[in-house]
């Protein structure tokens, strides 16, 4: 067979694949109608929570949460975006509470950690949401939640929900970029875009993240500090 016989026959194969890849591309972002219902029926079809929760990137969020946990004492851990609880499966805390919007996934957390006294977890309907500051933590935890806030209004929520429960720390995960990539539940953003809306805390260090290359996840970590006082005005009241 010839070459341009060879070019003849796979031409309109490769035609063919990338039409399907954008008609799939063009079916999931129709399918799409929101960010909570989409890790809703992600969940409940069976999915998990995603490359960053697993393997390398997974311990590498671990060992340097770990390492702040014990090194500034805190007892309580807030997560908003616990997911399926594969994470969490790689961590040392004194005391836990995983908040997500799936109803589903926190069933399979609930199962998952029945026999572990030092975990619970709590369904959160984002809208219908309201913390006056008496579900607080030392730490509170956002990991690869905000790059999968394509709203504006659900990245508020989140945020302002961090800055309620937060009484001395907050971590992030995320990517400090604004690009619009392909998958419909997916929207990063620039820190700008949301660091603003926590304006009692203060940006105190970044934990570049090791496994960019040849990794899906490029998000680095973002560790914030409560400087506002609020955190003294709970420890005296708890």
């Amino acid at each position: 067979m010839t070459q341009a016989q060879t070019t003849r026959r796979t031409k309109p194969v490769t035609i063919v694949g990338k039409v399907k890849t954008r008609i799939a591309r063009l079916t999931h972002r129709i399918a799409f109608t929101g960010s909570t219902e989409y890790w809703e029926r992600r969940y409940a079809n069976g999915g998990h929570s995603g490359a960053g929760s697993y393997g390398p990137m997974a311990e590498w969020k671990a060992h340097h949460i770990n390492e702040w946990v014990q090194q500034h004492n805190i007892q309580r851990v807030i997560e908003f975006g616990c997911g399926d609880g594969a994470q969490l499966s790689h961590a040392n805390y004194p005391h836990y509470i995983g908040l997500d919007v799936s109803r589903t996934v926190i069933d399979t957390c609930k199962q998952k950690y029945a026999d572990d006294p030092t975990k619970s977890f709590l369904w959160m309907d984002p809208d219908r949401f309201i913390n006056n500051r008496y579900i607080t933590g030392d730490l509170v935890l956002s990991l690869d939640v905000i790059l999968h806030l394509v709203e504006d209004e659900r990245l508020t929520q989140h945020v302002q929900a961090i800055d309620a429960a937060g009484t001395r720390y907050a971590i992030f995960v995320t990517e400090d970029r604004k690009t619009s990539p392909g998958d419909p539940h997916v929207r990063y953003r620039n820190l700008a875009d949301w660091k603003s809306m926590m304006p009692g805390w203060r940006w105190v260090k970044t934990i570049e993240n090791p496994w960019k290359d040849g990794h899906p996840s490029d998000a680095d970590m973002f560790i914030f500090e409560r400087v506002d006082g609020l955190g003294a005005v709970d420890a005296v009241r708890g």
